[in-house]
Parts: C-alpha cells; sequence; structure tokens
C-alpha cells in the first residue's frame, strides 16, 4: 500500500507540489530533517519531452485520476493549453 499521503504529516518540508497534492514520493533527510518532493508529474513530463513531444499549446488527455495521474495533471496543465481528464469515477476525475 503507498504511504504518498499519510507520510506528509511527518515530514519538516514539503515542496509546492508536496503542499498542494498532500502526496511525497521521494524524501532526503538533511541535517536531520525530512524533507519532501513528488516526482511523478515532473518524471511523466521528462519522458514524454525526451520522445519529441511538445506540450505547448495543445489540448492533452489525461486517463486516470490516481495518485500519480494527480501529480501528472498538476504539471501537465502548466504546459499545455487545455487538459481533460477522464475516469470510471466522475467525481475523482473532477477533484
Amino acid at each position: 500500500m503507498p504511504h504518498k499521503n499519510s507520510v506528509t504529516e511527518f515530514l519538516d518540508w514539503a515542496d509546492p507540489t508536496v503542499k498542494f497534492l498532500r502526496a511525497a514520493n521521494t524524501i532526503f533527510i538533511e541535517r536531520g530533517r525530512l524533507k519532501g518532493f513528488n516526482t511523478d508529474g515532473i518524471g511523466a513530463l521528462k519522458a514524454l519531452k525526451n520522445n519529441g513531444v511538445n506540450l505547448a499549446g495543445k489540448k492533452a488527455l489525461l486517463l486516470g485520476a490516481g495518485g500519480a495521474a494527480k501529480a501528472i495533471a498538476f504539471s501537465l496543465i502548466k504546459e499545455v493549453n487545455e487538459l481533460c481528464i477522464l475516469n470510471r469515477d466522475a467525481v475523482k476525475a473532477r477533484e
């Protein structure tokens, strides 16, 4: 069971993505302090860009609305003109 959400309450510092998503998948210990990051969205965008996908001015469709999808949406929305999220649970997709 992933603990991306529950671990955030133990962090001494969190990057803005973690604060917004309330989920961390990478934690560093620096001078005894726990620092949390979420790299899901950054990793997905890097994979797209490394494969020649130009997102600027485009429309994107994201299938799914789970934890990683939320992080990807958070990163995608800064790059594309329009983002549509489809999920079996419409309420979860709107969140």
